[in-house]
């Protein structure tokens, strides 16, 4: 099976320039009329900062947004989730792992990245914590109707700066999280997890490269068909993107464009994914070159 990703990057090659002159005049007229969004109002629990990294919704009367609140950059920062119910948005009670009782110096850390829902009684969000006395840990958090609580996710090779980065449901016994994890010789390598109703195990997943390998999001359209995306870093060259597909029985690296490189700044970036059939895949990110970050889209196909 072949598999290729075609980029298409924030400038305008000039093959399609006068097309786009064309439909500036409808993007005019489009500007001109109301607005389909409206600012929500939010609480913000935390005087000293509240942000929002992901969002996921049930129905129009049942959606959640995650992220933290924060007091000293990410040191004493805690959980941050709310709930939609149609009318308002509310703050729910949610678990802090690395709040541990015998950190008393503040440098503690509980950060949310990513939402999934499956029913109004299975929701879960992932992200890292850390304590006074450890580095980051990979966090599980799952909504069971009535309360948010911690669930267990597995021991990696040291525990210690790992992270879950993205999360996507296909059933309530069928779940993946992705990020990064340290390998014994002090590189850093992918980690997917994976939920089968009953506990988080790692998968087995491949690296692009033996130094640095980071995964921020992944999407599927059937247990033989997962995505997950991320970036590639290594001395000497470029960081550069990177793309697994799971095809039922494995995880293999796919190879994907760099539109940018020739220096060590450079940087090619994937940071969501989303798959809505097996022939249709699109990753987004940016490029960095010359000190201009430009936006990037990637879309795949078999």
């Amino acid at each position: 099976m072949k598999e290729k990703m075609k980029v298409w990057r924030g400038n305008t090659p000039k093959s399609v320039f006068f097309v786009l002159l064309a439909i500036a005049g409808l993007a005019v007229g489009a500007a001109a009329q109301k607005s389909i969004f409206a600012v929500q109002k939010t609480p913000s629990p935390n005087a000293h900062g509240n942000s929002f990294n992901a969002v996921a919704a049930i129905s129009a009367t049942d959606a959640w947004a995650v992220g933290y609140q924060n007091d000293n950059n990410l040191n004493d920062s805690r959980t941050l989730i709310q709930h939609w119910n149609g009318t308002t948005w509310a703050t729910v009670k949610s678990p802090n792992p690395g709040s541990t009782p015998t950190c008393t110096n503040g440098n503690t850390g509980n950060f949310l990245n990513a939402v999934a829902a499956v029913a109004t009684n299975d929701v879960w969000a992932v992200g890292f914590s850390f304590t006074c006395t450890s580095l980051l840990k990979p966090m599980a958090l799952h909504w069971d109707g009535t309360r948010w609580n911690a669930v267990k996710t597995p021991k990696l090779n040291t525990n210690d700066n790992a992270a879950l980065n993205g999360l996507f449901a296909l059933a309530s016994n069928n779940i993946y999280a992705v990020g990064y994890q340290p390998a014994t010789n002090g590189a850093v390598e992918t980690l997917i997890e994976h939920w089968d109703g009953s506990a988080w195990t790692v998968v087995s997943s491949p690296n692009a490269n033996s130094t640095g390998n980071v995964l921020f999001s992944v999407s599927g359209t059937s247990s033989s068909d997962v995505w997950a995306v991320g970036d590639q870093v290594a001395p000497g060259v470029e960081v550069r993107t990177m793309a697994l597909h799971f095809d039922g029985t494995n995880w293999a690296v796919v190879s994907t464009p760099n539109p940018v490189g020739g220096s060590d700044l450079d940087q090619n970036v994937l940071t969501s994914v989303v798959a809505v059939a097996p022939d249709d895949v699109t990753a987004v990110g940016f490029t960095l070159a010359d000190f201009t970050e430009l936006t990037m889209a990637q879309l795949g196909w078999k």
